[in-house]
Parts: structure tokens; sequence; C-alpha cells
């Protein structure tokens, strides 16, 4: 489960004024990526939720924050040491014998937007 949103062009502009300010935006991005990554684990946890053979997964759905070499990230998705987070897989992917039932992709899609709105907003606010 790989899902990556193409917002380099945002966070370069907001890395920038951070540079030229001193590092002020970098604690603002750090909560614009907490705020999505934290939707995206609410939204992809009740996707799931109520599924009878999939009753541990929604509480397996976990995220790692870091900071790249570019700009803060979040690594989101089943943890493996949590009850069923080893089979997540299943469920949103399917199986040869199940169909897929994505949960974390959809979850993923729908934040997209948002999370491009809030880093949009940080570079109108550092513009003034």
């Amino acid at each position: 489960m790989d899902l990556h949103f193409d917002t380099h062009e945002l966070v370069g502009l907001v890395k920038s004024f951070e540079d030229a300010s001193g590092g002020p935006m970098v604690k603002d991005v750090e909560k614009v990526v907490f705020m999505g990554a934290m939707n995206i684990k609410r939204d992809a946890a009740r996707r799931i939720s109520g599924h009878p053979h999939f009753r541990g997964v929604p509480g397996s759905i976990d995220f790692d924050m870091y900071r790249s070499l570019r700009s803060p990230a979040a690594e989101i998705g089943p943890n493996h040491a949590k009850p069923q987070g080893n089979i997540a897989h299943i469920a949103e992917n399917g199986s040869p014998t199940s169909a897929p039932m994505p949960f974390m992709t959809p979850a993923g899609e729908a934040e997209e937007p948002k999370f491009a709105k809030a880093l949009e907003g940080l570079a109108a606010k550092a513009l003034g």
C-alpha cells in the first residue's frame, strides 16, 4: 500500500520561506502533515470497520512521522505488530479467492485535496 501526494512544488515554496525566515514554517508544515496523517488513519479505520473477517484491522492502522531530506513526512498504514495488521493487505488488495476492499487508498485520495489546500494556506500566510 503505497500512496504518495505530489506536493513537492508547494512544499518547495513553503521551504523557501522557511529558509528565508530562519525556519518557523517547518513547525506549521509538520502540523499539516500530522493532521493529514491522522485524518487518513481515522478515515481508513472507518472504511474497514465492521467487516466480520477484519475486525482487528481498524485498530492496527497507525502512522509514523519523520523528517525526510526535503520536508516533514508521514508513513501511514497497518502496523504488522498489532492484531491483524499483517493481513490488512488482503483486504486492501484482495486475494485469489476474495475481491479487494480498499480502505487505505480511498482514505488517502480523499485527504489529498485537503492536504494540498492546507499547504497552499501556509504558502499564502507566508506571502503575507
